[in-house]
């Protein structure tokens, strides 16, 4: 009988054993799925914020272009109607 306690003891030890192991990767598999997600994050908020600085940009040229253009003269329609009458 005294050997069952021993067994029992010994089993217990290996089995608590082997749920710290097994805690020991489920906790370094979180950290690294955590650590994929914060890079996964800050990849996206990088690529928004490159995208809005291309946005930026494209108006920026747009307005210098708008600004740079000769002003183009707009005869009034009142105009052409007195005119071709």
């Amino acid at each position: 009988m005294g050997g069952t306690d021993t067994e029992g003891h010994h089993r217990g030890w290996k089995e608590s054993r082997l749920s710290k192991q097994r805690l020991v990767e489920f906790i370094a598999d979180q950290r690294e799925y955590l650590l994929f997600l914060f890079r996964d994050r800050e990849r996206r908020e990088e690529e928004r914020r490159a995208k809005k600085v291309e946005e930026d940009r494209i108006e920026r040229e747009k307005e210098e272009e708008e600004e740079n253009d000769p002003p183009t003269m707009s005869i009034p329609s009142t105009y052409l109607d007195i005119k071709y009458r």
